[in-house]
């Protein structure tokens, strides 16, 4: 036993906190900063927290913070779900096992359950069970409980205010990459059907016998070609856009 009298090797006036799978440093940094909270209240201000149980082992506290820094580092700020998203792999956003969260954690699976269990009876995260149809077996299986940091616990934390902004923007930039995408999709979409009906008008030409050779480019067409093919040598690192101005800046003096 240890001189704290447990057997995990806890130190109840020296709580540890770090995970044993760091965060991706690329995070939106209103998840540092929840987490940073969890850490400050959770464990030695217990009592704004009293759904927890006051009463509680100071181990079993700091599982449940841990657990807790686990699941904030893993959510998605559109939908607040706990797990991974979808990716061309695997079209469905995916909950987290106990035993993954196990290995963010560094904890044992069974003081993780613990702490799911206590946070989920105190109203501080939700957790449903999806299911899919195994074509092999032909039955349903169970999938990874998806679970949610619910507005209660952010409510507590003193933090909801931060999350709600955080979420708005991250709708917003999800938003306009979308539109920038379908406008993008949408020039590619018209430039095929052009080349379509300029090699339809050609076919058709040939087949006619009325076939002409095209146009032979101008002389300032020739330059702001060579111009631009010279910028993308000397700039690699220049965009077509960048390109193009600085290729007609050049043309014009």
């Amino acid at each position: 036993m240890t001189p704290s009298g447990n057997r995990c090797g806890h130190d109840p006036r020296n709580p540890m906190f770090d995970l044993a799978v760091a965060p991706a440093p690329n995070l939106p940094p209103i998840l540092f900063y929840i987490v940073s909270k969890i850490r400050e209240l959770v464990y030695f201000q217990r009592w704004m927290f009293a759904d927890l149980g006051e009463a509680k082992r100071s181990e079993r506290m700091e599982a449940i913070v841990r657990v807790l820094c686990a699941l904030t580092f893993h959510t998605d700020l559109i939908s607040m779900r706990v797990g991974f998203l979808p990716s061309d792999a695997d079209p469905w956003f995916r909950g987290a096992t106990v035993k993954t969260i196990a290995r963010w954690t560094g904890l044992r699976a069974g003081r993780v359950t613990r702490a799911l269990d206590d946070l989920r009876w105190a109203g501080y995260i939700t957790s449903k069970q999806p299911r899919e149809f195994d074509d092999e077996i032909q039955e349903w299986r169970g999938l990874a409980a998806v679970r949610n940091l619910t507005v209660k616990f952010f409510t507590r934390l003193h933090v909801k205010n931060d999350v709600d902004e955080a979420r708005n923007n991250a709708c917003k930039r999800m938003t306009s990459a979308r539109r920038a995408g379908l406008r993008a999709e949408k020039h590619r979409r018209v430039q095929r059907q052009r080349i379509a009906a300029k090699v339809a008008q050609l076919a058709k030409a040939a087949s006619s016998g009325d076939a002409v050779a095209p146009p032979l480019p101008s002389e300032r067409g020739l330059r702001l070609h060579n111009l631009k093919a010279e910028l993308r040598a000397k700039h690699p690192e220049w965009g077509p856009h960048e390109i193009a101005l600085e290729a007609l800046r050049l043309l014009e003096t």
